[in-house]
């Protein structure tokens, strides 16, 4: 956790938890990645509720052992930083700056950031922050490609469109996809977004290799709407859309993004409308990516 003087200087809306993601007992200096929460849901149009789900995962992930055998990494021993939660009482917009400013913060410093949302909004000023050569790949039940929906540009509704906005709609392809409006399906294929139906994401291999044919050696921020996943696994969230994605499909894609990832957020977890099984799944998640990457061998020493 940041120490007083670290607060005010990453982040004066930053609040402390009296629980931390289980095993992150690293500081933010020697944290290779730095995890931290916005509860955000002013713009929930079904079922509202997501401002609980940072502090769901983080309660839901002292469920899990520390050891991964499949990546023979022990998470105890893994440096992770969790910053505790940025502060939504002041509104949208200082929200949205805090929350870019530490996502830029944490990447500056060379570590990787996860971000538990909230709603999918949280998403937009957190890829904003990456690197414009970056490649964002979002999974989402949603095309979430509207310019704007109810008056609102940054509504959840609005997440891929934001994002293409900053990295490029070239740098952009959303999985998973089952629902959208007629006009964003339109301006969608107008502008070439690159948007992969729910039903043409049933093989882990086949979806695998279009990804990568997409992202090529690009780093990837990922972005998980938890909606993404068919609600018989995942039904505390806002959205739920029947004919989804299956848990290891996700965690298939997750290990196999992981050597590139350059940033991950998990949002949209409604933790009222279910028995803790959507929070429980999006706290797996993070465990699995971090397994993943720690099981990689070391980097090799730059050359000076």
């Amino acid at each position: 956790m940041f120490s007083p003087r670290e607060r005010s200087e990453r982040g004066k809306n930053m609040k402390p938890r009296n629980r931390v993601f289980a095993d992150a007992n690293a500081d933010f200096d020697s944290a290779r990645y730095v995890l931290y929460g916005a509860p955000w849901d002013s713009t929930q149009c079904f079922r509202s509720g997501s401002r609980r789900a940072p502090e769901a995962m983080r309660e839901a992930s002292y469920n899990y052992e520390t050891w991964l055998d499949a990546y023979r990494v022990d998470l105890a021993e893994v440096p992770v930083c969790d910053l505790g939660d940025l502060s939504p009482e002041e509104g949208e917009e200082p929200l949205f700056s805090d929350l870019q400013s530490t996502q830029q913060e944490i990447v500056g410093a060379g570590k990787i950031p996860i971000l538990l949302g909230g709603e999918h909004s949280v998403s937009g000023p957190a890829a904003r922050a990456m690197p414009k050569g970056v490649h964002a790949v979002v999974l989402d039940a949603h095309l979430d490609f509207r310019r704007d929906y109810q008056g609102t540009p940054n509504s959840h509704a609005c997440t891929v469109r934001r994002i293409t906005e900053h990295l490029g709609v070239e740098r952009a392809t959303v999985v998973g996809v089952r629902s959208g409006a007629r006009e964003e399906y339109e301006d969608a294929r107008r502008q070439r977004l690159a948007f992969l139906p729910a039903e043409e994401c049933r093989d882990a291999e086949g979806l695998r290799r279009a990804l990568d044919a997409r992202t090529g050696d690009s780093p990837v921020y990922l972005s998980i709407d938890m909606d993404v996943f068919d609600p018989a696994y995942a039904p505390g969230v806002g959205n739920p859309e029947p004919f989804g994605l299956a848990p290891g499909l996700v965690r298939a894609l997750v290990v196999h993004l992981a050597p590139r990832l350059a940033g991950l957020d998990i949002t949209e977890v409604t933790p009222d409308h279910d028995q803790g099984v959507t929070a429980l799944l999006g706290a797996k998640l993070v465990r699995e990516f971090l397994g993943a990457r720690e099981s990689l061998p070391p980097a090799p020493p730059r050359k000076r």
